[in-house]
């Protein structure tokens, strides 16, 4: 269960301004006896309100007590002779029940600015919630734009040359993968790749070939990049051809010949 929606979904809320049904009460109340987090946070409301309430419900000072009721006679005594008179008969209210109308018009006025208020605390929360995956979204969008820019860059230079390295007839003939090598700076990466995927035991290794000799220039897992950006191996200060094998992850200090899949020639 996850709890956190459980709290924003407003039933707890519904629960302390009793807007809920009976088998809503008894879910609620189980769920706070089952979960410490729903408990607490009920209670944080239950308490919140109490405070509001006892806020909101201070008592008149004296003078104004005074005018209140002073009021209440007058319009008594006027309903009063108007009854008397044959007049109104029907619209006259007892001057003992007007303090629990008060009351209860104050009771209910509270509870709704209380209502309120928590309605929104939660919409604030659902927008901060909307506002951080939002943030979140922006930087995936910032990251991906910064990492194709750098792709574009590399593509685009002269100095590097495009090397494809095809696939071995007796392993996978649709193997393939694009090599960018700039033999100035002697950086190299991988752009495209028509790889299959590997267990989790196995990676793919890059291997330059100098003079029939095998230099390692590092492992990957295509399936760890997306195809807006170029995978970075280590630097070739010479080739003549590059290959790529099948590897324990983590790669080998030698080539296991038998699993090599792609070969490209400079």
């Amino acid at each position: 269960m996850n709890i956190k929606e459980y709290i924003e979904s407003g039933i707890l809320e519904d629960y302390v301004f009793h807007n809920v049904s009976d088998q809503q009460r008894r879910e609620v109340e189980c769920m706070s006896k089952i979960y410490p987090e729903i408990r607490m946070e009920l209670e944080r409301m239950q308490s919140s309100l109490i405070k509001f309430i006892e806020l909101e419900s201070t008592s008149p000072s004296q003078e104004i007590k005074a005018r209140i009721f002073s009021s209440i006679q007058e319009d008594d005594y006027n309903k009063e002779s108007a009854r008397l008179n044959g007049e109104g008969a029907k619209n006259v209210i007892k001057l003992s029940n007007w303090p629990k109308y008060a009351v209860a018009a104050g009771l209910a006025l509270t509870f709704l600015t209380a209502f309120l208020y928590y309605s929104t605390v939660k919409q604030n929360n659902v927008l901060e919630n909307q506002i951080a995956q939002l943030n979140s979204e922006q930087k995936l969008l910032l990251d991906r734009d910064k990492k194709y820019s750098h792709k574009l860059g590399i593509l685009s230079d002269p100095d590097y040359k495009k090397i494809k390295l095809n696939g071995l007839s007796d392993k996978d003939s649709l193997a393939y993968v694009t090599l960018l090598w700039n033999p100035n700076n002697k950086s190299v990466f991988i752009d495209h790749t028509n790889l299959k995927n590997l267990p989790n035991t196995k990676q793919y290794q890059l291997w330059a070939l100098v003079s029939g000799t095998p230099y390692d220039m590092g492992v990957f897992d295509p399936i760890s990049y997306s195809s807006f950006e170029l995978i970075p191996m280590k630097n070739a200060d010479a080739a003549d051809a590059f290959a790529i094998t099948i590897e324990s992850r983590g790669g080998v200090e030698s080539p296991t010949l038998s699993e090599m899949v792609v070969m490209g020639k400079i």
